[in-house]
């Protein structure tokens, strides 16, 4: 993930950072809090990413699990669920 802006603040009701980020390959690219996550039936923006606070190289912007997204070269890839932090 190549981000170029970052614009997140913590959720009031989680905790969790939610917000935008402009990532070089993907554009806008929402970042979702635990409390978007847990909406039913509300279909989340693909690709998307969360704030993983539990990250082995610290907090960071991760693609959320089972997000596909753009790489470098311009092609799509698919993130899979055991790739997260949740």
């Amino acid at each position: 993930m190549y981000i170029i802006s970052m614009s997140v603040a913590r959720c009031e009701v989680c905790g969790s950072k939610r917000g935008h980020l402009i990532e070089k390959y993907n554009g806008l690219v929402p970042v979702y809090c635990k409390c978007d996550l847990r909406e039913d039936g509300k279909r989340l923006a693909n690709p998307c990413a969360i704030f993983c606070e539990g990250h082995y190289l610290g907090p960071r912007p991760i693609w959320k699990p089972i997000s596909d997204h753009r790489d470098e070269n311009g092609e799509w890839r698919h993130t899979p669920y055991f790739s997260g932090c949740f």
